[in-house]
């Protein structure tokens, strides 16, 4: 019988998260949802998954409702785009509690605390991470912290470019190839 290796589930809207089975060749998943739990459950049903991306959808509902227990996951790469702004700093700190292994991140979401602030937040719980993209809006207060900053947090932190709009609005970017399927 084939083991499956890759799958993108599409649009999950309302997971049945407790009804998952293990899934232990899948390597590679990509999913489209509106509830964070699911992050938990796919990593508790894929024990070796390597890659994970993640895309919140215009109606997420941020709240991490009877969420597993669960540390040490092997994942290796995760990509989390949240492009309605519906996760706050706290949401994404605590999916990263769920991955500290993990050594290549791509994250796109509207950031409120102080870029500076997230990134020496990321670094605590991302202990191996040598590989940063990002598209991040910055909503902070902080217009101060100037980008050779930024970059001397982390050596991954060095291909982080800044860019400001007539109205003083940061966004925070990196050139990467997109590589949404694994």
């Amino acid at each position: 019988m084939p083991t499956i290796r890759y799958v993108d589930l599409g649009h999950v809207h309302v997971p049945h998260l407790h009804m998952w089975s293990q899934s232990p060749t899948l390597r590679s998943l990509s999913v489209h949802t509106i509830n964070p739990t699911i992050v938990p459950f796919i990593l508790i049903s894929s024990p070796n998954l390597v890659h994970l991306r993640v895309e919140f959808l215009f109606n997420t509902i941020p709240i991490f409702d009877s969420a597993p227990s669960l540390r040490n996951h092997p994942l290796k790469h995760f990509i989390l785009s949240d492009p309605y702004h519906k996760l706050s700093f706290n949401h994404i700190y605590t999916l990263l509690a769920f991955i500290p292994n993990v050594d290549r991140i791509e994250l796109n979401f509207l950031c409120k605390i102080p870029l500076i602030r997230f990134l020496h937040s990321l670094l605590k719980r991302l202990q191996y991470l040598n590989r940063f993209d990002c598209n991040i809006d910055d909503a902070s207060n902080d217009k101060i912290t100037d980008i050779q900053t930024i970059q001397q947090v982390h050596s991954c932190f060095y291909r982080i470019q800044c860019s400001t709009n007539d109205f003083h609005f940061r966004t925070f970017t990196t050139e990467s190839k997109k590589c949404f399927f694994f």
